[in-house]
Parts: C-alpha cells; structure tokens; sequence
C-alpha cells in the first residue's frame, strides 16, 4: 500500500468516526430535551389537576369522586403524552443512525387503524348486550319463513 492508500483510508476512518460522535451528541441532546420536556409536562400537568381539583372543590358536594376523577383523567394525559413522547424520540434517534423510519410509521399507523376498529366494534356489541339500554333491544323477525331474533336501535 502507498502512503496515498493509507491517507485515504485514515481520512475516511476519520469521517465515519466524526459522523458517529456527531449522532451520538445528536441524540443525546435529543433525549435531552425530550427528558426537560416530560419534567415540564409534569409540572404542567400537576398545576392544571390542582387547579381543576380546587375549582370543583367549591362547587360539588362530592368533592372526593371528582378529585379521583380528575386524577383519573390527569394520569391517563399523563401516560398518552409521554408515550407519544417518547416514541417520537425513539424514531428520531433511530433516524439519527440511519434507520429508514417510513416503514414504521405506516406500521404504527396500521396499528391505530386496527386497535380503532376493534374498539369501535366493541363498543357497538357491548351497547348490543346492554340490558339497560332501551334504544337497543332484541325482537322477534320472520324472515322468508325462518323466525329468529334481530337487533333492534340506534348504533
């Protein structure tokens, strides 16, 4: 090998040496700043539910059911952002090493549209069993000579 072979090959060591240290500090300041932004989610979070737990306090004489509901409501926010959070910085550092993230995002995507239906269909048979419900009730049909049950009301 000629000196020009190894100047070639250190200089490209170099650069692929500078470029992962370069998406190392990139993803580090990424999770930096999503790690600042959860702490000020929290906080945001806990000043809104004392806010709302001390305004219902005042005019509810159940004030202990809405306090758990609103802690309730709190924690469910709570958990929703910070997935939705974190799995954006997750597909952003993996964008940072090259990872083709289109494919997950239609992934993901297929996903919510699966989960939506299933709980939209489940809705809809569980207000069909509802026996409390009177907009959805079972009734007698003849059908070309066969009998059976139908559902009768309002999806």
């Amino acid at each position: 090998m000629t000196a020009d072979t190894w100047e070639a090959f250190i200089a490209r060591l170099l650069g692929i040496g500078v470029n992962a240290i370069q998406g190392v500090i990139r993803i580090a300041l990424i999770v930096a700043i999503a790690y600042i932004v959860t702490q000020l989610l929290r906080a945001g979070l806990k000043r809104l539910e004392a806010f709302l737990i001390s305004a219902t306090a005042r005019r509810e004489d159940t004030a202990l059911a809405t306090t758990k509901r609103i802690r309730t409501l709190s924690s469910v926010i709570w958990t929703l952002a910070c997935g939705l959070l974190w799995f954006i910085v997750a597909l952003m550092a993996l964008s940072q090493i090259g990872v083709n993230i289109g494919p997950i995002l239609a992934g993901a995507g297929v996903v919510a549209v699966g989960v939506g239906t299933y709980l939209w269909f489940h809705r809809r048979h569980e207000a069909a069993r509802s026996d409390d419900d009177d907009e959805v009730t079972w009734a007698p049909s003849v059908d070309r000579g066969r009998a059976g049950l139908v559902l009768m009301g309002r999806f």
